[in-house]
């Protein structure tokens, strides 16, 4: 398991949850896998339908061409517990090390396709683990206390967002491949609550686009003077108070470490949206402290409810406000805010138009 705060948080709510559910997903680092299971066989798999893989020609289409590979992967298969290895064998496994790791070897047997890491998509530890699943495994949580593994993750902004952009494209890649969740629980061992955790976790990729929507509603009921909350709520005679924040201070002489962790932003569009949503809400409550904006004509006007959406928003997204006062690496490019000031600028006048509409 990755040892990034996102991944850790992701894991400890969602990856626990999937464990109740016949089993976790396989998600990358610090997971063990039986060879058997690798090599492509199912749980239901019986003796004459193993014995009937283990001759030389059906070992060589599955495994490849390497004798010393075929030999062991034919003691696995079988069940034998004794494998044979002595110091005078050391240099012709060295020899068949050298074959198998050839970028050819692969090539005209299953290797990829039924058995071993599953390709197709760049997310292939999720889709390897679903294709095993699929064959009716099963598999069990085991967080040890310290970790028995830790993984490396990247630590800056731009290398994080392109991580979280491969994956949501790996993740829908599976979902239109012929192992989709779906097709595995129709004609495969996938269980149907395992089906629906897998499909949570493949649409997480789409989910962003209703969520940046989301995002920007209460800024726009505040800003167009109507609301999303219904009036039963008891917040209207509530009466919003700015009050004066602190901020606990770092002495980095004392502390060399004192930037560790700290989100860090490059020109790349991939920070526009979330830079143009948190504008757009700064904007919002800015309109609602002063009262900027009436209320739309034949409308009750926004309430406390939408300004407290809109604060969580911009806590939501507390390190794009430190990094609009941030410098050098930790700030965000100037050419980021005013293209994302732009967007908002738009947004603010569009929401202003249609309230007047």
């Amino acid at each position: 398991m990755c040892t990034s705060l996102s991944f850790a948080c992701e894991w400890q709510y969602l990856g626990r949850g999937v464990a109740g559910i016949l089993g976790p997903f396989y998600g990358g680092t610090g997971c063990f896998h039986r060879r058997k299971v690798i090599y492509g066989l199912s749980p239901q798999e019986y003796d004459e339908e193993i014995s009937g893989k283990l001759s030389d020609q059906n070992l060589q289409k599955t495994f490849g061409s390497s004798v010393e590979f075929t030999k062991s992967a034919a003691q696995i298969l079988s069940g034998s517990k004794s494998i044979s290895s002595s110091p005078h064998d050391l240099l012709s496994s060295v020899e068949a090390a050298n074959q198998v790791a050839a970028c050819v070897y692969e090539y005209g047997t299953a290797w990829g396709r039924e058995m071993g890491w599953i390709y197709g998509s760049t997310t292939e530890d999720v889709f390897t683990g679903l294709t095993i699943q699929g064959r009716g495994w099963k598999s069990t949580n085991c967080t040890p206390t310290p970790p028995g593994f830790l993984g490396c993750t990247p630590t800056g902004g731009p290398a994080t967002m392109t991580q979280q952009k491969r994956w949501a494209t790996g993740l829908l890649e599976i979902l239109v491949s012929r192992r989709s969740p779906l097709i595995l629980t129709l004609v495969g061992k996938l269980q149907f609550r395992q089906c629906l955790a897998y499909l949570w976790i493949l649409l997480s990729g789409l989910r962003s686009v209703p969520e940046l929507c989301y995002a920007t509603l209460p800024a726009y009921c505040i800003i167009s003077g109507s609301r999303f909350l219904p009036k039963l709520l008891g917040l209207l005679e509530t009466v919003f108070e700015v009050t004066q924040k602190e901020q606990s201070s770092t002495n980095s002489r004392d502390d060399n470490n004192a930037d560790v962790g700290r989100f860090t932003f490059d020109e790349s569009p991939i920070f526009i949206p979330a830079t143009t949503v948190l504008l757009v809400n700064l904007t919002a409550l800015v309109i609602a402290i002063v009262r900027f904006r009436p209320a739309a004509h034949g409308r009750d006007g926004s309430g406390i409810g939408e300004v407290i959406f809109s604060s969580c928003v911009v806590l939501c997204l507390w390190a794009f406000l430190k990094g609009l006062f941030g410098k050098g690496k930790y700030g965000i490019p100037l050419a980021t805010v005013y293209k994302s000031g732009a967007l908002a600028l738009l947004f603010v006048n569009l929401s202003i138009w249609t309230s007047m509409g």
